[in-house]
């Protein structure tokens, strides 16, 4: 499982409940862009 996160990745420390969705997919949190789009494929196609 992997989560794009619509908000800039510069401010994920900065929201208790991001922190926590990072954990809860193993830290595969991705930013809502074209190269964090191809991260997410990448590591699903593992």
């Amino acid at each position: 499982m992997v989560w794009l996160n619509p908000v800039p990745e510069a401010h994920w420390s900065y929201t208790h409940s991001t922190q926590m969705l990072h954990k809860l997919v193993n830290q595969q949190m991705f930013p809502l862009s074209l190269n964090g789009l191809q991260g997410a494929i990448d590591v699903l196609a593992k």
